[in-house]
């Protein structure tokens, strides 16, 4: 067997994590290997994944000299409608300066934010590309052996760090004999794109509307797109259709007034895609050869939209141990699984809070919605919790994320995260 090839770093998933943690370690003069599943490194415009960055993910970008590369191809979202048709208010909440130098979140298309991320990557010259290739195994003695299948032949890498980059059903967790475990799907979320549906003065502000039967939001992206999100629960969605897309953007036109924003409704979406949400834990982000980011490494359920701003604050902190320390080790990556796990509890934490709080529909649903705002209004300082999406989960006191504080909430503390 021939001796392998050396690299710095070997990544598995040339995705958003995979690209922007290759562009930090490369940009530092370190040797990188990307390797991807697909034929070719791209995303649809149609994709239901993330498109929205929060302002402390915003914030995360600088570190890693990507913020001025990502934010003049998306859309700066300064302001946030929110409208209950049971409450029948509209309050809007400003984005701005939430975050010091932060304009606001970002909407921006999955797919435009591949293509910035790849040109960035594809013109380093310290990252080699390797696809359609698959990871096949991990080989560890003195040093890591990574053995990577393309074009039917098995080629093996020599490695000082292997990083698992690709996704929710990583092979890269399974080789490191890490283990991930689902928690139980609430609802549903469907999507789609649409052309110039809102008009110029409403393109910098993100709208949501609970109704009757679902929550959907309204969110800004590249050029002149919109994406529709709209969450209905597990239990309904058999009854899901074109229909009822069209019977909420019909009741959206109605509160547009209220909203203060214009809207082509009528516009036709070209498709509409879903899929289940829910979070994955996994028993751990690293391992003697390395660390997972991303999704590989833990998911937050999709209705807090912390998908994003998590994975850049992921490469920014794996960075930052790897660029400090000259000896990369398993007491580095557990020091960066350590800080994600305690992370990743306190955004399932907020999810769950939002999913019982915007994503159930039912009577029960609606009493308990009236009732948690009822609180928040007694006591503001109980909404930190929720504007931790917003903020940043380090930026919200711990004891906001408490099982106490849950239970001044919502009263409940069976649905209650448990690490």
């Amino acid at each position: 067997m021939t001796k392998p090839e050396f690299c710095d770093a070997v990544i598995v998933g040339a995705g958003v994590a995979g690209l922007a943690m290759a562009c930090v370690l490369a940009e530092q003069g370190y040797s990188v290997l990307l390797i991807e599943k697909r034929r070719k490194i791209e995303a649809s415009e149609q994709d239901l994944k993330g498109e929205w960055i929060a302002p402390w993910g915003m914030a995360e970008l600088k570190p890693i000299d990507l913020y001025d590369d990502i934010v003049k191809t998306g859309v700066t979202i300064s302001s946030h409608v929110s409208y209950d048709f049971q409450e029948g208010n509209a309050p809007r909440f400003d984005l701005a300066n939430l975050c010091p130098g932060i304009d606001g979140a970002l909407g921006i298309t999955h797919k435009d934010l591949i293509e910035v991320l790849y040109r960035r990557a594809y013109s380093n010259k310290n990252i080699d590309f390797i696809y359609p290739a698959s990871l096949v195994g991990i080989v560890q003695n003195k040093q890591t052996i990574v053995r990577i299948q393309h074009n039917q032949k098995v080629t093996e890498v020599l490695s000082r760090i292997i990083i698992g980059a690709d996704g929710r059903n990583s092979t890269t967790r399974k080789e490191m004999g890490l283990h991930a475990y689902n928690r139980r799907t609430n609802h549903f979320c469907f999507g789609a794109i649409y052309d110039g549906i809102l008009n110029t003065n409403s393109m910098h502000e993100q709208y949501n509307a609970i109704t009757n039967y679902s929550h959907a939001l309204v969110c800004p992206v590249s050029g002149n797109k919109t994406r529709i999100y709209m969450y209905i629960q597990a239990k309904d969605v058999k009854f899901f259709s074109k229909k009822l897309l069209t019977s909420f953007a019909g009741e959206l036109k109605k509160s547009s007034e209220l909203h203060g924003f214009e809207a082509n409704i009528e516009a036709i979406a070209p498709k509409i895609v879903g899929k289940p949400c829910f979070s994955i834990s996994v028993d751990s982000a690293a391992s003697a050869v390395g660390c997972l980011i991303g999704d590989a490494g833990g998911a937050d359920d999709p209705i807090a939209g912390q998908g994003l701003s998590s994975t850049f604050l992921d490469v920014r902190g794996l960075s930052d141990y790897l660029l400090n320390e000259k000896s990369w080790t398993y007491q580095t990556y557990l020091k960066y699984a350590e800080e994600k796990a305690a992370r990743m509890h306190k955004l399932a934490v907020t999810s769950v809070g939002l999913s019982i709080r915007d994503a159930t529909f039912d009577a029960v649903g609606h009493a308990k919605r009236k009732s948690i705002n009822e609180k928040l209004k007694k006591n503001p300082a109980l909404g930190m919790l929720f504007w931790s999406q917003y903020m940043g989960p380090r930026s919200v006191p711990a004891n906001k994320f408490s099982l106490q504080s849950w239970e001044r909430i919502f009263s409940d503390a069976c649905m209650y995260p448990i690490s």
